[in-house]
């Protein structure tokens, strides 16, 4: 049972990201000394929230910079005060595929309703599972969000670094995991 005030976050938050879950994990941020830049609480994940993220992992483990990532995950936010339960923390979602327009199938469906959930349009068929120019045009503007001073990254092209930034655990090519697992 859930306290009535209880702060319920159903995804992992990282750069890139917007919404009142992050102006709230701003907020905590913020209440524990944690700059998250000028615009403080204003729900969106750029690169001075991500500094105030990885300033908190420091102060909950000084002994451990494997996660100092700036990527809010279960154990960043439940050091936060946040109850983990829902979303991606029931229904964990793993690629072992880069993916690129003119693919189809259910990753492409799971990336598009997280861009979606994230504030990015994938045109009016929504997540319909087809990687059509929609959808480019709504990864790019995400990647540009994650990656606001490196063009190069602006290619539409959802691999390792997008795909994690979605809050998947990428397994492409030899098996092994990268990005960020939903523990961090």
């Amino acid at each position: 049972e859930l306290e009535e005030d209880a702060w319920v976050v159903r995804r992992v938050l990282s750069r890139g990201d917007r919404g009142d879950d992050v102006a709230e994990m701003q907020r905590r941020l913020i209440a524990r000394g944690h700059s998250c830049g000028p615009r403080a609480d204003d729900g969106i994940f750029g690169p001075r929230t991500e500094e105030g993220a990885i300033s908190f992992q420091k102060t909950v483990w000084p002994d451990d910079p494997s996660q100092w990532d700036g990527i809010c995950g279960q154990g960043t936010l439940t050091a936060l005060g946040a109850v983990c339960r829902g979303g991606v923390y029931d229904d964990t979602w793993e690629v072992y595929q880069v993916l690129r327009q003119g693919d189809r199938g259910e990753d492409v469906r799971e990336m598009q309703r997280r861009l979606i959930e994230r504030g990015f349009s994938c045109g009016s068929t929504g997540a319909d599972g087809i990687f059509g120019p929609n959808t480019a045009a709504a990864a790019i503007e995400f990647q540009k969000t994650v990656w606001p001073d490196d063009p190069s990254q602006w290619d539409a092209v959802c691999g390792h670094g997008t795909l994690a930034a979605l809050g998947a655990i990428v397994k492409i090519d030899d098996g092994t995991a990268s990005g960020h697992e939903v523990y961090g």
